[in-house]
């Protein structure tokens, strides 16, 4: 640090995060499966093996609530806090999908105007959200503690685990049952590689959904030829060929959706 730069230093204010940033950061590009994707993404990385997606609707079939249970690891006071922190620190493995410590944030904000993290962990259940209503009352970005209800403690699984509460949702742009089907298609594409481990297990409404299998692996007249790993920087990608024999039902998947037309270049 130059001498300039450490007596600029010590000066420094911290400036608040205010209403209008955070409102205008709602609109960051995110679509509905995307942003309910950053929120099975964290518990992944917290281990999880059963994710369960409940989406809820009223009479005119809209988005009224999101809700997202896993089985993982759970956090405490400290770690829902930082979750909640733009740009959470923490250490990140090299297999850990977040990097950034954001998505489920912005990804929230982008849907809901108010989000419940109730967690359990070593026994111990912690509940804190945003709720923009009261970000705008005093101008900048902050968490409240949420009371622990009887109904908000039976969604958690047994042991340690996680539920996401998604409600005020202002910015569905579909109906409930279209967003439910997008969202089907798009889980079972995006986490084919958790879904393969017969222990891993991801549903939408009581729906399981099935990994995307665009090479037929799952079919016996699927022969696999060669896989290869390319490296590329600090990333890994994976190259599979395989040989479809004769016989093969085009038009039936034997997991995932669509037929033979939608898994051509795959």
């Amino acid at each position: 640090m130059t001498a300039t730069q450490k007596k600029e230093a010590r000066t420094f204010q911290e400036g608040k995060v205010r209403y209008k940033y955070i409102n205008s950061i709602r609109s960051t590009g995110y679509t509905f499966r995307t942003a309910i994707g950053e929120l099975v993404d964290n518990p992944i990385d917290a281990g999880a093996t059963q994710i369960e997606v409940i989406m809820e609707s009223n009479n005119n079939d809209e988005l009224t609530r999101v809700m997202v249970v896993d089985n993982g690891s759970g956090m405490d006071r400290q770690e829902i806090l930082n979750s909640y922190t733009l740009g959470a620190n923490r250490d990140y493995g090299k297999t850990d999908i977040g990097k950034y410590g954001k998505g489920g944030t912005e990804g929230s904000l982008s849907l809901s105007r108010k989000k419940i993290t109730i967690s359990r962990k070593n026994g111990e259940i912690t509940s804190l959200g945003y709720d923009l209503d009261l970000i705008r009352q005093y101008d900048t970005w902050g968490t409240c503690e949420i009371a622990i209800t009887p109904d908000m403690e039976a969604l958690l699984p047994e042991g340690n685990g996680t539920v996401i509460v998604l409600e005020h949702i202002d910015k569905a742009k579909m109906k409930c049952s279209t967003l439910r089907k997008r969202l089907m298609s798009y889980l079972s594409r995006t986490y084919n590689n958790f879904l393969t481990d017969i222990n891993n297990k991801i549903s939408l409404n009581d729906k399981i959904v099935r990994s995307y299998d665009p090479l037929y692996l799952h079919q016996s007249k699927s022969e696999l030829l060669q896989s290869e790993t390319i490296k590329h920087k600090d990333c890994e990608i994976k190259v599979t060929a395989a040989y479809l024999h004769k016989g093969i039902d085009p038009t039936i998947r034997s997991r995932g959706e669509g037929g033979w037309s939608r898994t051509q270049g795959c």
